[in-house]
């Protein structure tokens, strides 16, 4: 449920965690060139309930 801190696997790598494993999660986003241009990425830490602690913005240079 929102909010709960879980995270749930589904596919081939559910198979392969377990409970209390640390993960790495990744997102893709497809934008027009334009739009691209502005994107700003960002990182974001969670502590072990899975609750925001930072998030950093990543700058292209």
């Amino acid at each position: 449920p929102r909010g709960s801190g879980m995270v749930c696997l589904n596919g081939a790598a559910a198979r392969l965690a377990q409970p209390g494993d640390i993960l790495i999660i990744l997102s893709y986003i497809h934008l027009p060139e334009e739009r691209a241009r502005d994107y700003q990425p960002r990182i974001v830490f969670v502590d072990e309930k899975n609750r925001i602690i930072s998030s950093e913005v990543l700058v292209n240079d």
